[in-house]
């Protein structure tokens, strides 16, 4: 799973670099957490819950 943390990590600090250069707005940005991350961390906790 650790895969998965390193794709979390990289979205979230892609994010987080777009709303700062200004390229995005805080508003996308929270949308864009929530759609994505959310369901990658969703898939993450539910895999492992079946898991054990």
């Amino acid at each position: 799973m650790l895969y998965l943390d390193c794709l979390w990590s990289e979205l979230y600090g892609t994010i987080n670099a777009n709303l700062w250069a200004g390229l995005i707005t805080d508003e996308q940005a929270g949308y864009l957490r929530k759609k994505y991350l959310k369901t990658i961390w969703f898939y993450y906790t539910y895999k492992n819950w079946i898991l054990d």
